[in-house]
């Protein structure tokens, strides 16, 4: 019939229609479906964060420092608590490092996101200068900047003497660019006394040694 004639030219229509239509996918987009993927590969929690290169040398804010600015960098480990990160997850998945001694997030400076940009700490303002994705690759893991997915936390030039600036670069899966979590003792002795026989206490069990090797 006509009517059916009709219905026939308008479903072809629609087809032909959506053969011409384009899903857009923004670098956001590829950055929130990463987060999200790896929502689970290192648990809430607080640690002291070693680099891959020495695992005497941690993140640290320069001078126990509590001021907006202060810088990140490596330093031996002391068992300070400008050495110790809260690591949190937000819906998405994105992680927020914060430092126990200032209360202050890490975050890239001015939010630039180019290779050589210095990590300093600021006060929490949520924005994605202060969110980066925690990607497990093996006993370590990278940290991808919430501004842009081929930037990652970085230790400049490779070096490991104290006071080494910490900043953003290119991934290229070298040992710069790997950290390593040690729980704090307190976190150690909060999940003994409440799931003794979870998936992270055996983990724990393994960074025992290290955790003796890194705290004063």
């Amino acid at each position: 019939s006509l009517v059916g004639s009709e219905m026939c030219i308008r479903d072809r229509d629609i087809e032909q229609l959506k053969a011409q239509q384009w899903t857009f996918t923004t670098p956001r987009d590829v950055l929130d479906a990463l987060a999200k993927k790896h929502r689970s590969d290192l648990a809430d929690g607080t640690y002291v964060v070693a680099s891959a290169l020495d695992g005497g040398k941690v993140l640290d804010v320069s001078n126990g420092s509590h001021d907006n600015g202060a810088n990140v960098q490596l330093w031996t480990s002391n068992g300070t608590t400008a050495q110790k990160w809260m690591m949190s997850h937000d819906k998405k998945g994105y992680v927020t490092l914060t430092n126990t001694g200032s209360g202050k997030p890490m975050d890239v400076r001015y939010g630039e996101a180019h290779e050589g940009t210095s990590i300093q700490q600021w006060d929490s303002n949520g924005t994605r200068s202060q969110k980066w994705i925690a990607i497990q690759d093996g006993s370590s893991y990278k940290f991808v900047s919430a501004l842009n997915s081929s930037l990652v936390l970085d230790v400049r030039y490779g070096e490991t003497t104290n006071g080494t600036n910490v900043q953003l670069w290119t991934s290229n899966n070298s040992k710069a660019q790997q950290w390593t979590f040690f729980p704090s003792p307190a976190m150690i002795r909060q999940i003994t006394e409440t799931v003794p026989d979870n998936k992270l206490m055996r983990k724990l069990r393994q960074y025992t040694i290290c955790l003796l090797y890194t705290s004063d």
